[in-house]
């Protein structure tokens, strides 16, 4: 009975996902697209920045720092 239960929980919170539309393939295409992919660190980058935009965007941190960093 309990498994029952918890099945038709589960049944009704799931649904299908589209791949092309989450924020992971957002942020592939992104990486994709940028001119130049790699970014050499030949200085310590504060990243603080970065991180509140990713979070307060709900946007991947690699995405961000793939597009470059100001």
């Amino acid at each position: 009975m309990k498994n029952k239960s918890r099945r038709a929980r589960l049944q009704k919170v799931m649904r299908e996902v589209n791949p092309q539309e989450t924020t992971s393939a957002y942020a592939f295409d992104m990486c994709m697209t940028v001119p130049m992919r790699t970014m050499p660190f030949s200085k310590t980058l504060g990243v603080l920045r970065i991180v509140r935009v990713s979070k307060e965007k709900y946007l991947k941190f690699n995405m961000l720092m793939c597009r470059g960093v100001d």
